[in-house]
């Protein structure tokens, strides 16, 4: 967990970092003193927290045109989410 810390502190410019510090505090400072009601509360909000930054990247890889109408509902959907990154590499069929 001091790793965690330390990597977070040297990245610690965004706000989103420092909150994660700071509850990440708190969480080791609750369970050291076995206070479960706070941890779980922390707990809880530290996954909310890491959720919220997380970002999916995928690539769509059609290998034939008559392939992508099949796909493009998809990766519609999946380019409108922001936290998703959706690229189209498009691979020749041999």
């Amino acid at each position: 967990m001091q790793r965690q810390h330390d990597c977070f502190e040297k990245n610690s410019d965004s706000i989103k970092n420092k909150e994660y510090l700071e509850l990440l505090d708190k969480f080791k400072e609750s369970v050291s003193q076995i206070s479960i009601g706070d941890a779980s509360e922390i707990s809880k909000r530290l996954k909310e927290l890491i959720s919220e930054s997380v970002i999916y990247k995928v690539v769509f890889m059609p290998y034939k045109a008559s392939m992508w109408d099949s796909l493009e509902s998809i990766w519609m959907a999946a380019d409108k989410d922001e936290r998703c990154e959706a690229l189209v590499v498009p691979i020749t069929y041999l």
